[in-house]
């Protein structure tokens, strides 16, 4: 009887928590097991702060982005080519203010050589990128923090570090987020937000 009310409490907690579906688009099979392990990587940084991550194809995917009371969705594209004027270390960018097609873009080509050589490590970059991107359009303001995911700029040792200890969220990024999925409309900024290292990844 315990075991059954424990599991009844825990699905009734995990049905309360806000949920972000992300929609991920077709990607070459040489870099699939690093997104699987990316997908693991986005999944625990986001629990951490108690949402919900689902992840879904893009053959079912929605016109546009949007995060509104307790749920959200997020449109992710693979650009083919930057925004101009984007750092030539970006590898992705978000567009918030974005309410049709895709509000964040990976940019694959920047380091699709070392998702492929190296899936688990490739794999914990491409996952903290993605998390970043999505804190983004999750916060809906336009903002970097001085430690955490949602660092401005990630150092090689940040990079290093992460291959096997996930990032995590300030407090006040979890704040800003978990208030965003709170009210009925998010607020979108109209500027390009990257995410990039200091040195680019090899």
């Amino acid at each position: 009887m315990r075991s059954l009310l424990f599991l009844l409490l825990a699905s009734s907690s995990a049905a309360q928590r806000p949920v972000v579906e992300v929609f991920l688009p077709p990607t070459p099979e040489t870099v699939r097991l690093a997104l699987v392990h990316a997908e693991i990587v986005v999944t625990e940084i986001y629990r951490d702060i108690g949402i919900q991550v689902q992840w879904r194809a893009t053959t079912r995917r929605p016109s546009g982005c949007e995060a509104t009371g307790g749920h959200a969705q997020i449109v992710v594209a693979v650009a083919a080519t930057p925004p101009k004027g984007l750092s030539r270390e970006a590898l992705a960018y978000s567009t918030p203010s974005e309410t049709i097609g895709p509000c964040v873009a990976l940019l694959l080509d920047r380091f699709a050589e070392t998702l492929r050589m190296n899936p688990k490590s490739g794999g914990s970059l491409l996952g903290h990128v993605l998390a970043h991107e999505m804190g983004h359009i999750l916060q809906g303001v336009s903002r970097h923090s001085y430690e955490g995911v949602m660092k401005a700029r990630w150092s090689l040792h940040d990079t290093r570090v992460m291959a096997f200890q996930r990032m995590r969220f300030s407090d006040e990024d979890r704040d800003l987020i978990l208030n965003v999925l709170s009210k009925s409309q998010a607020r979108r900024p109209d500027r390009v937000n990257p995410s990039f290292i200091e040195t680019p990844w090899f």
